[in-house]
């Protein structure tokens, strides 16, 4: 090995090292931060009042979340960027490290430095998935196995081309999945905290007052006060709701943008059609270079990032080694449908199955675009009507003593 390969594999294990000392990684002295603030937030909560210190983290927290978007949507568009580049470069045959180089002239920081030494890999004939293992990173990690799989099955052109429409085409859905999501728990959010301020502070005040005068309260004022202890005595509702709504503001506003690479699996499987059409391009691109099927089966096992599929293709796999026909086990494992059976099933008989497998995958994605625009139209305008019905509700519960203090008092 010469001189100046020893020093790219040295600067690859360097920057390797220089992952490994993440600062995202949990150490000793991020408990000792944690402790530290957590003092100097109590401490404060006993000095001042709560709600002054509680909007103050929520409007921090509300500047984490517009930082962390903002970041995740640039890695985002670097991705594509750098995809669709590494495409036009597989195309025409021409250097992919030539291609990543002019590319980090417009990144900066760490993401350059392991920009340019994936490059210095790739001159020096680093394979690609090395390269892809020295670098993590780089790419997404749904991204990274589009590069792997296209790169061994020798069609890593049309594949990065496949996958930046994809993502394209995607783009728009996850966002206003994410927003309308992101809105409605933060308005969520708003109704329970301004709830939780009538209940302490207003309606003591109201009884007091009303005790005095000779009245109680109103019936419909009563009904929303024995709702509120009813979910207060269930102290484990209100900690599930909690939990769920601090993980959808911080998840929803940027996951969609690429961070992080693995999503939540509940939610996720909701959105199985997506993994779906990945997996049926996968397997086209297998057939079209004339590589066993069940080796482009264990190529994607091996390289799926997503677990709960890679644990539905290793059942596929596992059914294909056992002589069951990879359509059929497909199906009953739920990666596609009895439609999309029908239609490879005719292809296989006419020898046209690459074809077929794209042109599933490509109906699949109209269909479920179409499927998710149509949800968000149906539901997203009931969701708010329900909430301002509760709104009201709760509005008219603590203005009517108001009124029948006036009433008496006239």
């Amino acid at each position: 090995m010469s001189r100046e390969a020893e020093r790219v594999a040295k600067d690859s294990r360097d920057w390797k090292a220089e992952v490994d000392r993440s600062p995202w990684r949990f150490e000793v002295r991020h408990m000792i931060y944690a402790v530290f603030y957590s003092a100097i937030l109590c401490w404060l909560v006993i000095l001042v009042r709560a709600p002054i210190v509680v909007g103050v983290f929520v409007v921090f927290g509300g500047a984490l979340v517009a930082i962390g978007v903002k970041l995740a949507r640039r890695r985002s568009r670097q991705h594509d960027s750098l995809i669709l580049m590494m495409a036009i470069a597989a195309d025409h045959e021409m250097s992919l490290a030539s291609a990543i180089r002019v590319f980090s002239e417009n990144a900066r920081g760490k993401y350059r430095r392991a920009l340019l030494s994936a490059a210095d890999e790739l001159d020096f004939g680093v394979p690609l998935p090395e390269v892809l293992d020295h670098h993590p990173g780089v790419l997404s990690k749904d991204l990274e196995m589009i590069v792997r799989m296209g790169w061994w099955t020798g069609s890593l052109g049309q594949a990065l081309r496949e996958a930046s429409t994809n993502r394209l085409a995607f783009r728009p859905v996850w966002s206003a999945i994410a927003w309308k999501a992101e809105y409605l728990i933060l308005l969520t959010f708003s109704v329970q905290t301004i709830l939780g301020f009538l209940l302490y502070y207003i309606i003591p005040k109201l009884e007091w007052i009303l005790g005095d005068l000779g009245m109680g309260l109103p019936p419909i004022t009563l009904q929303v006060i024995m709702a509120s202890h009813w979910v207060g005595n269930r102290s484990y509702l209100l900690g599930l709701a909690g939990i769920l709504e601090m993980v959808g503001m911080f998840y929803f506003p940027f996951s969609f943008f690429g961070m992080p690479d693995r999503g939540i699996t509940p939610i996720d499987q909701i959105f199985v059609r997506r993994h779906s059409v990945l997996i049926l391009r996968a397997l086209a691109w297998v057939l079209d270079s004339g590589k066993p099927l069940p080796a482009g089966i264990q190529a994607l096992v091996n390289w799926y990032p997503v677990d709960w599929v890679n644990e539905r293709l290793r059942r596929v796999q596992l059914d294909v080694q056992h002589g069951i026909d990879w359509i059929a086990s497909l199906k009953s494992h739920g990666l596609i449908r009895s439609v999309d059976v029908t239609i490879l099933e005719s292809a296989r008989r006419v020898g046209n199955l690459p074809w077929a497998l794209r042109t599933v995958a490509d109906m699949g994605e109209r269909r479920f675009l179409y499927r998710v625009q149509l949800f968000l139209q149906v539901t997203y305008p009931l969701l708010l009507t329900l909430l301002g019905l509760l709104i009201g509700l709760i509005c008219v519960a603590f203005f009517a003593p108001l009124v029948q203090v006036i009433e008496r008092l006239a």
